[in-house]
């Protein structure tokens, strides 16, 4: 597996996954270590239909700052908090393009996330019927 890949969700920590079936569903084998990314939110978008979107936080929409991805536990986690018991299941991990691309839902709620393996930068959205949040951030490989 490479080394440069990630989330958020990111605002994932608020989302367990619904799976998605794919031929390329990431998968470690035995032999492989356990891959951890670190990602941290650096802009995030608020949208309303019928009103101009802003910019808010992380902080303003409940989500961690940094976010722990596990991709051999398929699990994401709030990177501040040591053995956070708050994390969420990722269920659809697909490698594709040099991206890794992650999805879910959780309490009427969905979220995708894109995370570029060459530069580790990501976009994520999470979205209900009456709004939704565009994320970016940048990752690395812990």
């Amino acid at each position: 597996m490479n080394t440069l890949k990630m989330v958020i969700a990111i605002c994932c920590l608020i989302f367990p996954a619904v799976a998605m079936a794919s031929e390329n569903d990431v998968t470690a084998s035995e032999n492989e270590k356990a891959e951890y990314i670190l990602c941290s939110v650096i802009n995030v978008i608020e949208c309303r239909p019928g009103m101009d979107c802003l910019e808010s936080s992380a902080e303003a929409i409940k989500i961690p700052q940094f976010i722990k991805i596990d991709l051999d536990e398929k699990k994401l986690s709030d990177a501040t908090v040591k053995d956070s018991i708050k994390s969420t299941s990722i269920k659809s991990m697909v490698r594709q393009n040099g991206d890794i691309i992650l999805q879910g839902s959780e309490i009427g709620r969905g979220w995708s996330v894109i995370i570029s393996e060459q530069t580790g930068k990501f976009s994520a959205t999470i979205s209900e019927d009456d709004f939704g949040f565009i994320i970016f951030g940048s990752c690395m490989a812990i």
